[in-house]
Order: structure tokens, then C-alpha cells, then sequence
């Protein structure tokens, strides 16, 4: 039965960003062949923080950004004929805030704009608050809870339908079943490095690993599915994704 796949991979966190766990994941969605890609948090926006920074890190945002651009080129190329989508992340709005705050001389500027630093008209990406595809939401996500699956409960009272976010780096999913009916939401995990992450203070409870619904074609019906990155290794199915970075 031909099954229709919207994917998330979420929370680089470029400079923070882990290259293996990234090499995985790509190739694991270009096996996929979703026909939708849900991606965010792509930038920390480390720069424009209002946290005490590295001196040695705090004005590398041009790199930041063309590493960013890179990996979204990257993915484009292994999945040429998909739609790819941006939600808006609590991160991106650093950016905004930045402007308005300490430039707001140059805050309209469609070349400042998250949608021109990124190139994603070029690269076909379309940037949105969040992001529907038949019934199930996606989006980057606000709350934050304690434990794996907590958030993804919250979410679900929150929003009232079946969803995927991001936001914790946590993998975890949470089940419903209602009078409305039955209902799932799923934290989507990261592909950042707690190790590069000068902010942690001893083990950060993070998963790195990808999310996403497999529908039935042309139909509502999906499965929810986790993709846990362990020693840099996706299992899907009999297929084995392996990092070479």
C-alpha cells in the first residue's frame, strides 16, 4: 500500500549542530522520499543572543549562516522534488528582536529578512508560523516539560489535534483518545551536540533523532513514527543509515 510521508527534522542549532547526526538523518529522508519536509531551528542565532557569549564564537554569524544555507542546499539536492516547509522558531525570532531593539533603523529590510539570509526562495522553501497537512499540525512549539513525552502531552491540550513539534530535543510521544476522537502528538528530538552547547551543565537529557506520519495515500489515516539517532545510527525497517562524517 503506497504511503504518503511528512517528516520533521528540527533543532541544529548550527553553530551547535552535530555533522553526524545530520549525515544520518539526511540520508535516512532521502531514502524516505517524503513528500513533505518540515524543518527548524535550522540557525541558534548564537550572535544575536542576549545570554553572555564566547568571544570566540560571538561574531561568527557569517559562517553560521553560510553553513546553514549549506545544509539547506544539501538537503534540496537529496530531495529534489519535494515541498519543504520552515516554521518559525522561538530562535528566528532573535533576529526580529535584535532588529527592533538595537537597529530598528534597518528592521524593514527584505535583505535582512530570515527568508533572503537563508536563500530559501532560491531553494523552493516556503517560511510559515506553522504548518497543517490534513488535520495533523506542525510546528516548532513553546512549552517545555521535564520529561520525554510531557511537552508533547501539553501540546496535544494546547492545540486540541494530533501534532508534531520540536523545541525540546526530547523524543517522546503522547497518546489521546477523546470523544472527538483519537489523537497523537510527538516531540521531534535534534540534531545538535550537547557537547558544543556551552550553556549545559553535566548531561543534557536530549535525544537526537527525527519524527514524522506516514499516511495512507490520499487519506487521513496515518501511523506516527520516531526515529531515535543511536551511536550515529538510524534503524528503519531492515535498513541500517549510518554516519561517514
Amino acid at each position: 500500500m503506497e504511503r504518503e510521508i511528512v517528516v520533521s527534522i528540527n533543532d541544529f542549532h548550527i553553530p551547535f549542530h552535530d555533522p553526524k547526526a545530520i549525515d544520518v538523518a539526511f540520508q535516512c529522508v532521502k531514502y524516505i522520499k517524503p513528500i513533505r519536509i518540515i524543518v527548524h531551528e535550522v540557525l541558534d542565532w548564537y550572535s544575536l543572543s542576549r545570554f553572555d557569549k564566547d568571544p570566540k564564537r560571538k561574531l561568527n554569524l557569517k559562517a553560521d549562516l553560510k553553513q546553514a544555507v549549506a545544509l539547506l542546499e544539501q538537503l534540496r539536492g537529496l530531495c529534489p522534488k519535494t515541498r519543504m516547509i520552515m516554521v518559525e522558531s522561538n530562535h528566528d525570532k532573535r533576529l526580529r528582536k535584535y532588529l527592533r531593539t538595537k537597529a530598528e533603523e534597518l528592521h524593514d529590510l527584505d535583505e535582512l529578512k530570515i527568508e533572503s539570509l537563508l536563500h530559501l526562495e532560491e531553494l523552493s522553501i516556503e517560511y510559515k508560523k506553522s504548518y497543517t497537512f490534513r488535520g495533523v499540525l506542525f510546528k516548532h512549539g513553546s512549552v517545555v516539560r521535564k520529561y520525554s513525552a510531557y511537552t508533547a502531552r501539553a501540546e496535544l491540550d494546547r492545540e486540541g489535534v494530533s501534532g508534531l513539534s520540536g523545541h525540546t530535543h526530547r523524543l517522546g510521544m503522547h497518546f489521546e483518545t477523546l470523544r472527538g476522537g483519537k489523537y497523537v502528538w510527538m516531540e521531534a528530538g535534534c540534531l545538535c551536540d550537547p557537547k558544543q552547547a556551552e550553556y549545559i551543565d553535566g548531561t543534557a537529557n536530549w535525544q537526537p533523532g527525527l519524527a514524522g506520519y506516514s499516511f495512507k495515500k490520499d487519506s487521513k489515516h496515518f501511523q506516527p513514527f520516531i526515529l531515535p539517532i543511536v551511536d550515529n545510527e538510524i534503524l528503519y525497517g531492515v535498513k541500517t543509515f549510518r554516519s561517514a562524517a
